[in-house]
């Protein structure tokens, strides 16, 4: 079954895209594993490093970076440090488009005869407007000035279509368990399971927060029969997540611009005709619904004849992997 994944990495995404991509993330050099077992989850990773890997997910696509220390003082209460972690913010950054807002607007001071209006009721006005006026940096740069703002590293139309794939996990997959358990339906994660059961993961998240379990032994020994991600390390996280999200609403990140919904074949996974049954909703980038025209022209991944251009650096690289692999 996963022999679709190393697939797709070797003949069509590319080690090298895929690597540079995964970068972005921020995982090290020795997570970022050059060859077929990139796409199974090879590599060294931490739960930490996966807890800052997913959160880019949950966020909308901004890099964030883990901290343990806040601050720190002195013998006598002084501060001596404090941490200045990048924050999320989109409000922050000013619209480049200078889009149009609706916005109940007040009357400008300068441009107002005070002889002719009255201080109650224009104090009135902004008590109308104090909950609706959220200015962003468009509008009020000066209030931004000087924030540690996490770069965005991936499009928010790609946070917002893994967090949609990732959902179905916990909606019909292998985290099935978290979404009995909490009644909720805007958590998105995955399970992971390594080989010989020798580790079991489960990462999760909504719109507010991003949590990871790691379930092993430190010498590496097998865990036993039948420890797997949604066995082992599910519940764990749902204890947590009972207790970290009680009395929360649900969150998940609003469907951003540039996304589309159409209905699929669930057996062709072209766009279904109208009146077709076993359809389902599926969500892609703009300019990205599956042509079927195209696709029927494609055949083997492994015939030359398919047309498939790999990232030209890992060229060499794949025919080794693909003789050793398959």
């Amino acid at each position: 079954m996963n022999l679709v994944s190393v697939r797709l990495l070797l003949f069509e995404t590319g080690i090298g895209n895929a690597v540079r991509h995964l970068a972005k993330f921020g995982f090290s050099d020795a997570t970022l594993i050059r060859n077929g077992s990139l796409a199974l989850g090879g590599g060294q990773a931490s739960p930490l490093d996966m807890a800052q890997g997913y959160a880019i997910l949950a966020n909308g696509g901004h890099a964030v970076k883990p901290y343990i220390i806040d601050s720190i003082f002195g013998p006598a209460g002084e501060e001596l440090f404090r941490t200045d972690p990048a924050i999320v913010c989109d409000r922050c950054v000013p619209d480049e488009q200078e889009q149009i807002r609706e916005i109940n607007s007040l009357p400008d001071p300068e441009l107002v005869d005070p002889d002719l209006v009255d201080p109650e009721l224009y104090l009135e006005q902004m008590a109308d407007v104090v909950l609706s006026y959220q200015p962003d940096a468009t509008d009020a740069p000066e209030l931004f000035e000087g924030m540690n703002l996490a770069p965005q590293v991936i499009t928010p139309q790609n946070a917002f279509l893994i967090q949609d794939m990732m959902r179905d996990v916990v909606r019909r997959g292998t985290g099935v368990r978290a979404r009995r358990e909490l009644g909720r339906s805007d958590l998105s994660g995955k399970t992971g399971t390594s080989k010989d059961r020798r580790d079991a993961w489960f990462g999760g998240f909504n719109a507010d927060f991003a949590a990871v379990v790691w379930v092993g032994y430190d010498d590496d020994l097998p865990l036993g029969p039948r420890e797997e991600g949604s066995r082992t390390a599910l519940p764990i996280w749902i204890e947590f997540v009972r207790i970290a999200l009680a009395n929360m609403p649900e969150h998940q990140m609003a469907e951003p611009e540039g996304i589309v919904t159409v209905r699929i074949d669930r057996a062709t996974g072209c766009p279904a005709r109208f009146g077709q049954a076993d359809t389902t909703f599926e969500v892609f980038r703009v300019g990205n619904v599956p042509d079927c025209e195209q696709l029927e022209e494609i055949t083997d991944p492994f015939n030359d004849a398919a047309g498939i251009d790999p990232d030209p650096e890992d060229e060499e690289d794949q025919e080794e992997e693909a003789d050793s692999l398959f």
